[in-house]
């Protein structure tokens, strides 16, 4: 039996899945690494592959975006948790990762390679470290329903979400900084600053107000390259929370290149939390996206927390 998996999600990337396939493929076999290829057809495929697949390969690596980390991981850690109090007791497959994503922020926190030569030379050496993984709960306006998802980098409340609805629209083949900043721009046409009352995981009630943002981060970057938690570390055990103060849409431009940099947290209205669990909720509303996967448009309650070294990944 194969000793690794691949998932390829073909949609990743706007289509830079499919492009890379036969590439991962060859330079596997270059590496004399012995693997099988599942290729994903549904959106929740990579999760159901790996939660099946966890027990029975040494490393499930998986070539795609933040998106397609987040379901391969999270069907990783569904399997652990799945096996019962002591999961170490039986082996599961370490995540390995061939970036073929829009933004590819994950890898950054990582420090990753970029080069699918370099990360299959990753993947053959076998150097793994447990990972933090972050568990969301929240309930969308429409049917009240309590959904779950883990999330591998980042969850983007507000601004970022309502970002991330824009750039899910955008047709025109644009990746990354791009095809974010692009939909920015869209954004500031229609900013929304919805009400939120937020309160972090040890006790510390932050009030109800109008707020541009709140991310909370597993990872030092979202949105292809945006330092809204430029000092979390997915080894840490903790998440790093950015919350924003309602902003004009014309205070936007001035905004945006501070967090790219990561220099927005000196600047007013600007809190960093570092904690391990933070709720949010708003009855008007909220956009957002996990790993720049989309929630909904109108979220009214959502709940992180951290699960401190749940997910062995190679580096």
């Amino acid at each position: 039996m194969a000793s690794h998996l691949l998932i390829v999600n073909p949609a990743a990337g706007r289509g830079l899945g499919a492009k890379l396939k036969e590439e991962a493929r060859r330079l596997l076999t270059k590496a004399s690494i012995d693997f099988k290829v599942r290729v994903t057809k549904w959106p929740g495929h990579a999760r159901e592959i790996a939660h099946e697949a966890a027990e029975h390969f040494q490393v499930i690596a998986i070539l795609g975006g933040d998106g397609s980390i987040q379901e391969t991981a999270g069907g990783l850690v569904q399997a652990r948790m799945d096996a019962g109090p002591d999961p170490h007791l039986k082996p599961f497959a370490a995540l390995g990762i061939l970036p073929a994503g829009t933004g590819n922020d994950l890898i950054k926190a990582l420090q990753y390679p970029t080069d699918l030569g370099h990360a299959v030379d990753a993947i053959a050496r076998g150097n793994t470290r447990d990972m933090d993984i972050g568990r969301l709960r929240y309930r969308i306006a429409e049917d009240a329903v309590e959904r779950e998802r883990f999330f591998v980098n980042n969850v983007g409340l507000g601004f970022e979400g309502q970002v991330g609805v824009e750039a899910a629209r955008i047709t025109i083949p644009l990746r990354g900084t791009a095809l974010y900043g692009l939909a920015l721009a869209k954004v500031l046409r229609r900013l929304a600053n919805p009400s939120m009352k937020v309160k972090l995981a040890d006790g510390t009630d932050l009030g109800e107000e109008k707020r541009l943002l709140v991310s909370i981060g597993n990872g030092n970057t979202c949105g292809g390259g945006f330092r809204l938690t430029p000092d979390a570390d997915p080894f840490d055990g903790k998440l790093d929370i950015c919350i924003v103060e309602a902003k004009q849409a014309r205070r936007i431009p001035r905004f945006i290149p501070a967090a790219m940099k990561g220099q927005h947290v000196s600047l007013p209205g600007v809190k960093i939390y570092r904690e391990s669990g933070i709720e949010v909720e708003g009855a008007e509303g909220f956009h957002g996206h996990a790993d720049g996967e989309l929630l909904g448009e109108h979220i009214t309650w959502a709940r992180a927390e951290i699960l401190p070294a749940r997910l062995p990944v190679l580096l």
